[in-house]
């Protein structure tokens, strides 16, 4: 549990990016669209075309950190259940 609570604290500043960064888009495409005029949707053009190749590495991230998560999951498992015959072997030692 305290593995997942770091991802929750981890996840908590970058909330902010979800509805900040199209505010920040808008506000640097119009100052320069205001310094550079029409060469603005050239950078608007080459970010729309970058889109895809970053969703494609956003989604194949999200499956590995989800696969990381079962194998983190199965060991946190394991290591409680090994704890818990550790313990049950030294009570049963102690009450004889």
């Amino acid at each position: 549990m305290q593995i997942n609570t770091n991802a929750f604290i981890e996840l908590a500043p970058e909330i902010n990016t979800i509805w900040s960064a199209p505010i920040l888009v808008i506000i640097a495409t119009v100052m320069l669209w205001s310094y550079l005029g029409v060469a603005t949707l050239v950078g608007l053009g080459g970010m729309l075309l970058v889109s895809p190749i970053n969703i494609f590495f956003i989604r194949r991230l999200r499956n590995l950190q989800l696969e990381k998560l079962r194998y983190q999951d199965a060991r946190i498992k394991l290591t409680n259940e090994v704890l818990n015959g550790i313990k049950v072997k030294f009570l049963i030692k102690a009450l004889y």
